[in-house]
């Protein structure tokens, strides 16, 4: 799916709506998350390491790649605590490349059908009426989304200090 930078021209006039359901989530065996969220998970989820290009930390959805067993048939989140990836969808914050400053830009998930310029239900603006500044809830969802980035670099940081430290082991895991 498509990112699409909000901008203050173009979407002055949208709105958003939450997500209705986690159907979009269905394929995802895995999710990555924040240390401040491993306390939430772990007594539902497994916890583990995954290292590609760098090490990350990860929820285990799924036992098998391309199934989440989170959840239902219906898109209903069938756990006690929804990934805070997926409870900021669908808005992300993501790097502008044309900004030499590294600082992150509000951006939502193209065609997820939960933003736009007009809804048959209710729904929430992005930007204030009377002025092109966000709306108060859009303040509260991009601060979300500015306390996950922080807590993405001190994970970042723990992760790395583990990796230096040699002390995760390879498991192979057998399904019977």
């Amino acid at each position: 799916m498509k990112i699409v930078p909000i901008s203050k021209e173009i979407h002055r006039e949208w709105s958003y709506i939450g997500l209705t359901d986690y159907l979009p989530t269905r394929n995802d065996a895995l999710v990555p998350i924040v240390i401040a969220e491993i306390t939430r998970l772990i007594s539902t989820n497994p916890i583990i390491f995954v290292e590609e290009t760098d090490l990350g930390v990860f929820s285990l959805q799924g036992l098998t790649p391309g199934r989440n067993l989170m959840v239902n048939k219906k898109g209903k989140w069938l756990g006690d605590y929804i990934p805070a990836r997926y409870r900021s969808m669908p808005f992300v914050l993501a790097n502008d490349s044309n900004n030499k400053k590294n600082e992150k830009i509000l951006c939502f998930i193209d065609g997820l059908n939960c933003v736009a310029q007009s809804f048959k239900q209710k729904s929430t603006k992005i930007f204030k009426d009377d002025k092109p500044e966000l709306s108060d809830d859009m303040k509260r969802v991009f601060e979300f989304l500015k306390s996950i980035d922080q807590n993405e670099k001190i994970t970042k940081k723990a992760l790395e200090t583990i990796k230096e430290a040699n002390i995760l082991e390879d498991w192979t895991i057998s399904l019977k």
